[in-house]
């Protein structure tokens, strides 16, 4: 509430007045103080003068802040001198603290949003000098393919509370989920002396706008016995997802496993890409069977993002058989003793081999 006094003393009274002419340095600035004057006058007879600092009560952390008062003349006094070189120093401590820096901003933001995401790092009290807020990202995000940062440093300026950096989502066509990215401040360096309050992170969530990817089940529904390539079956998602998505297949039909080959009992589908295939080799051989079917039902589905069956998926294939219905023939002995010791053999043949009696 009041004012720090400098004092000019003379050594001895003189029967004129004494002039001192002060100059004004230090840590502290005009905006800080009022000094109310630059000269200290002693009057005639007296011993002493003065002259105040009157402190300027702000709201900016600067810390302690000097006031050096240097005697640049003496006039006056009879001749008077100044006694070797004088100066005093009124440090004025801050009553405002040490400021500390807060991390707050958008805690969720579509991927496909006009906007962007802002995180704002926030100081306790103003300071005189730039503060930089040092961040890094982690979080399931990616910088530069899921999001971009605006920069890795936040500024707040002098006299400012606040500063801000932004976040603006990829909006791509690949299911990925809800992705965070979590800022963390690294270091704080400048705005006098300005600390982090505590551990301050911020997340922002990023949503995803494509739906959870569905798998259906598609492909060749004829192929001859004795085809000369294979018959392929393809699972293809709704939507691309960032993960591999694995799926099982279990084969039935009234085909066994001796009337065909199948490439694998799983299907894998890339991360970034819609389908993958399995493929179906029918045997060729001598036995009529007939038109077999080969059906693949989806059993389960892993992977690519939470990824389900869409329903039922089930997928047929009928191998057609290579050889014609077989006929029957008949044939044996044509003439044969009554008496003869053996005996006479009719035979049935047919034309191509069954698998039934």
């Amino acid at each position: 509430a009041g004012v720090a006094t400098l004092t000019a003393t003379l050594s001895v009274a003189t029967t004129t007045s004494t002039t001192i002419t002060v100059a004004y340095t230090g840590t502290a600035s005009g905006a800080d103080y009022a000094a109310s004057s630059v000269t200290i006058t002693i009057p005639a007879g007296s011993l002493t003068g003065t002259v105040t600092i009157d402190p300027t009560d702000d709201s900016i952390y600067e810390g302690s802040e000097t006031v050096i008062a240097d005697i640049t003349s003496v006039s006056g006094g009879n001749g008077a001198t100044e006694s070797g070189v004088q100066t005093a120093t009124v440090t004025i401590t801050d009553d405002e603290t040490i400021p500390t820096v807060t991390l707050s901003g958008t805690t969720s933001i579509a991927e496909n949003a006009a906007g962007v995401a802002t995180l704002t790092a926030t100081l306790s009290v103003a300071t005189t000098t730039p503060t930089d807020v040092t961040l890094t990202y982690t979080g399931t995000a990616t910088n530069g393919t899921d999001y971009v940062a605006s920069s890795t440093t936040i500024t707040i300026p002098a006299g400012s509370l606040t500063g801000t950096v932004t976040i603006d989502p990829t909006d791509d066509s690949i299911y990925e989920g809800s992705e965070t990215v979590i800022a963390d401040i690294t270091s704080v360096t400048g705005g006098n002396g300005a600390t982090e309050s505590g551990v301050q992170t911020a997340t922002v969530t990023i949503t995803d706008d494509e739906t959870i990817p569905t798998v259906t089940l598609s492909g060749t529904t004829s192929i001859a016995e004795n085809a000369a390539g294979v018959a392929t079956l393809t699972a293809t998602l709704s939507v691309v997802a960032s993960t591999a998505t694995t799926i099982t297949i279990a084969y039935t039909g009234t085909a066994s496993g001796a009337d065909y080959a199948a490439s694998s009992v799983t299907i894998t589908i890339p991360a970034g890409s819609l389908t993958g295939t399995v493929t179906i080799d029918p045997t060729d051989d001598s036995i009529y069977e007939g038109s077999e079917i080969v059906i693949a039902d989806i059993t389960s589905v892993t992977g690519g993002n939470g990824a389900t069956e869409s329903g039922v998926q089930t997928a047929t294939v009928t191998i057609t058989d290579d050889e014609t219905i077989p006929t029957v023939t008949l044939s044996g002995t044509t003439s044969i003793s009554e008496n003869a010791a053996g005996v006479a053999t009719l035979t049935a043949t047919l034309s191509v081999a069954t698998t039934t009696p």
